[in-house]
């Protein structure tokens, strides 16, 4: 049976969809948890855990952030913060590239090596990537650029803090509905529709990742690491939106 009792997490993007839906489970299987989001957490989870308003793209931040007291201690990270926007390959599309890049990428790897030197008892780190690691999207260059280098920075990671017994993971999410990035592409009833496409015929939900994440922070788990576990329903077995 699967259990975080003792353990202390941090959830980057904690606020809505599949961040919050992290925070519900772990709190649900006995872990402490820390907040990090743009944006406050519904009310249901806000006064259950230890929340900071900080942006992961904002080096000095992160920095002052991890020398909180709050973070002197870290069992288990997981890093979903993250950004989307269309970008095409063209120039114009530049300045939104480099703002995910920041974010998904970069603020994420940042955070990950801040909480890894300074927390002796970190032994988990878990990144939510994407199936876009395995299938190219059309107009996706800088989301698809950030989720391909998490995963690369996933098994690198793996084997470079292995010998400190930390082990370093992926889940990667298909098609998840609702979240507040296929919302903003997709109604109900159009989610509905692409969900016909995927082998089990439904959309996952942010709790299905969230399970994912339970199942890597745990001592379950415990000789697992530099994997990407996909949550996509089959979606890899066809690819129907590439």
């Amino acid at each position: 049976m699967i259990t975080l009792k003792g353990k202390v997490a941090v959830v980057t993007g904690c606020s809505s969809g599949i961040g919050a839906a992290v925070v519900r489970l772990f709190l649900s299987l006995g872990a402490e948890v820390r907040g990090i989001d743009l944006n406050p957490p519904p009310d249901d989870i806000r006064g259950r855990i230890k929340f900071l308003q900080t942006d992961i793209s904002d080096e000095k931040a992160l920095e002052l952030l991890a020398s909180y007291a709050d973070f002197a201690r870290v069992d288990v990270l997981i890093n979903n913060a993250g950004i989307d926007q269309q970008t095409s390959a063209t120039i114009e599309d530049w300045p939104m590239i480099t703002k995910i890049l920041k974010t998904n990428l970069i603020g994420t790897l940042h955070l990950s090596l801040l909480l890894a030197e300074r927390t002796p008892e970190c032994s988990s780190i878990i990144n939510v990537t994407s199936v876009h690691t395995q299938r190219a999207f059309r107009n996706a260059l800088g989301y698809d650029t950030t989720k391909n280098g998490l995963w690369g920075a996933t098994k690198t990671l793996a084997l470079q803090l292995a010998p400190r017994k930390i082990r370093v993971n992926s889940v990667a999410p298909g098609f998840i509905y609702p979240t507040g990035i296929t919302e903003r592409y997709l109604t109900p009833e159009q989610a509905r529709e692409v969900a016909k496409k995927v082998p089990l015929q439904r959309p996952g939900t942010p709790q299905d990742v969230a399970q994912a994440c339970a199942f890597l922070a745990s001592d379950v788990a415990a000789y697992i690491t530099g994997i990407e576990l996909p949550v996509d329903g089959g979606f890899l077995l066809e690819g129907p939106f590439s």
